[in-house]
Parts: structure tokens; C-alpha cells; sequence
């Protein structure tokens, strides 16, 4: 387990550039990460966690540009929506043009804009989005300190990158774009 500084966020990066499987602090409890392009690690995130296959996962970002990746179906008004929410915990399910690994059957991304510093700098640095499951197997609490996912996981995760968690104490709102609804 790595205390958080700037050396230890372009290590954590680094491994998401080798398609390692990360632990991060978020706003309300510790995520597993890696690269949303790397359907191999995507893979191994839901075999940890033990993770019906099509439950899929959430991504994060830290800048407007992240998005370009995954070919989004945003109106003008949609994005006065995200740029009210964001950054921030609201995670918004966005319609995309082409099919992705992490998208719903009715082809929607969810997407968090994170304001947690550490989270928002792994992205920052990595220059994408990030997945962000929390960390934990599938039904059970969520990890609320580096030594719980390490409890979780051990060696599974190839860097967990230790500091403090945001404020919440819940996971991030989820809004579908398209209708509003919240979801969660």
C-alpha cells in the first residue's frame, strides 16, 4: 500500500498503463480501477468482485475531453445538465453512438465527473477515464481503508494507492441523461 503523494499517482498511473487492476480513494469509499479500453482488465475487475457480467461498471473523468472517448449522444441541454452536477457525485448514464464493453444493453455509459482530488488526479494524469467499482465483492461493504481492500483482494490489485476518503457517506446519485430519472 502506497501513502498518497504525486510520485505515487503516476506509479498508480503507471499501472493502469500496464492494464493492472488499481485501488483509489473516492468520495464515499475505495474504488478499483484500471483502463475502460482493456477488456482484459475489465474482466478481472468483475471476477474479483464476483460480479454478474452485465452489471457494468462506472467511469470517471476529470476533464470535459475524457468523454470524446466513448463517442457520446450529447444535446445542448443535456450538457447544461452534466456541467450543473459536475464536478461533483452525480453520476449520469449518457447515451453513446458505438457499442463499449461498459455500456448498458440500451447502449449508456455512466459517467462521474469526480471532485475527489486524488481520484480526479489519477485521471488528470492517466489523460482518460478511469472505471471506478467500489471495492469489494459483490454484496458486501464497501471498502473504507486501504487495508480493507488489501483484506479484500491481497495481491489481486497491483497498487492501492492509500489517502483519505471524500465526505460522503453514501455512492454517487445516478441519473439516466436522456429522462432524468434518478436511478439511484
Amino acid at each position: 500500500m502506497k501513502s498518497q503523494n504525486s510520485s505515487n499517482i503516476l506509479e498508480c498511473v503507471e499501472y493502469l498503463r500496464l492494464g493492472e487492476i488499481i485501488a483509489y480513494p473516492t468520495e464515499s469509499c475505495f474504488g478499483l480501477g484500471c483502463n475502460p479500453n482493456n477488456l482484459v482488465a475489465i474482466e478481472k475487475i468483475y471476477d474479483l468482485k464476483h460480479r454478474p457480467n452485465q452489471m457494468p461498471f462506472i467511469i470517471i473523468i476529470s476533464e470535459w475531453a475524457h468523454l470524446d472517448a466513448f463517442d457520446c449522444e450529447i444535446s445542448d441541454d443535456q450538457m447544461q445538465q452534466l456541467r450543473s452536477t459536475w464536478p461533483g457525485p452525480v453520476t449520469w448514464l449518457i447515451p453513446i453512438k458505438t457499442k463499449h464493453r461498459l455500456a448498458s444493453d440500451q447502449r449508456k455509459i455512466a459517467v462521474r465527473m469526480t471532485d475527489h482530488p486524488i481520484a480526479s488526479m489519477i485521471c488528470t494524469q492517466f489523460e482518460g477515464a478511469v472505471v471506478s467499482t467500489s471495492a469489494n465483492p459483490h454484496g458486501l461493504p464497501s471498502a473504507k481503508t486501504a487495508k480493507e481492500v488489501h483484506d479484500y483482494f491481497g495481491n489481486k490489485v497491483s497498487y492501492i494507492l492509500d489517502g483519505p476518503l471524500g465526505d460522503r457517506t453514501k455512492p454517487s446519485d445516478i441519473f439516466d441523461l436522456e429522462t432524468n430519472q434518478q436511478l439511484r
